[in-house]
């Protein structure tokens, strides 16, 4: 299997979702973001470390999305599907309130371009 290059290690590090929390503070911060029209900045408080979790996890989001991409699909789709199979995991936690955030993100994923990112999410609904 052919090495995902550097930013790719780093998107799938920086825009993982696999903590309850981050799952259900970055489905508030997407909304807030799109329904308030505010800058990424206001919608993390003006934290470095915040800001760029957020951009990453919205950029692996937009990729999901996005008809190609503009570097090998084998990179974008080890991209996406692991941000993707944390999310789906998170689709039946115990929490109402994490399961709504990891499904409203989940539906967002599976509106788009990536073959791949809808098969997984048909696949562990059906499964």
């Amino acid at each position: 299997m052919p090495k995902t290059p550097f930013i790719g290690r780093l998107l799938i590090v920086c825009a993982k979702l696999h903590a309850s929390e981050s799952i259900h503070d970055f489905s508030a911060r997407y909304d807030r973001a799109l329904k308030d029209d505010v800058l990424i900045a206001d919608v993390c408080g003006n934290d470095a470390e915040q800001m760029k979790y957020f951009e990453c996890r919205w950029w692996c989001m937009r990729l999901a999305r996005a008809r190609k991409a503009h570097f090998a699909e084998s990179d974008a789709r080890r991209i996406v599907l692991a941000n993707l199979r944390d999310l789906l995991g998170h689709c039946g936690d115990v929490d109402a309130s994490v399961r709504a955030s990891a499904d409203h993100l989940v539906r967002i994923y599976g509106t788009g371009g990536w073959p791949c990112a809808r098969q997984a999410i048909a696949e562990a609904m059906l499964g």
